[in-house]
């Protein structure tokens, strides 16, 4: 399996976050804690939340279904234990609104995945 790095890129680029984060999210479903890929996959969903502006960050949330919303919480936790300079703001705000759409059941679900 390998992530589509140069797409998610482009449609970075082209500003279109949502459409970058579902494609990475798609292409990360199977990437488990333990996966050679884990660290590979949330470096690409970092690279997409973390270019988005504040205040569209509702906007992209609001194209993910729930399922798609717990893959992303993974990774906001992910960017929370491996924080790069300044990321720490912005990701309270994508956990916020990720919280807002997915619930604590999504906080849950995440937190107690094995």
């Amino acid at each position: 399996m390998t992530l589509p790095q140069s797409d998610v890129s482009s449609l970075i680029q082209a500003n279109r976050y949502s459409d970058a984060l579902k494609l990475v999210i798609k292409h990360s479903v199977n990437v488990g804690r333990k996966h050679p890929l884990r660290d590979q996959a949330a470096s690409l969903v970092l690279q997409v939340i973390l270019n988005v502006r504040s205040s569209e960050i509702e906007s992209v949330v609001n194209t993910l279904d729930l399922d798609e919303i717990d893959i992303l919480m993974r990774y906001i936790y992910y960017g929370f234990e491996h924080p790069v300079e300044g990321s720490s703001p912005h990701l309270l705000t994508w956990h916020d609104k990720a919280c807002n759409r997915g619930g604590v059941g999504s906080i849950v679900r995440v937190l107690t995945e094995h």
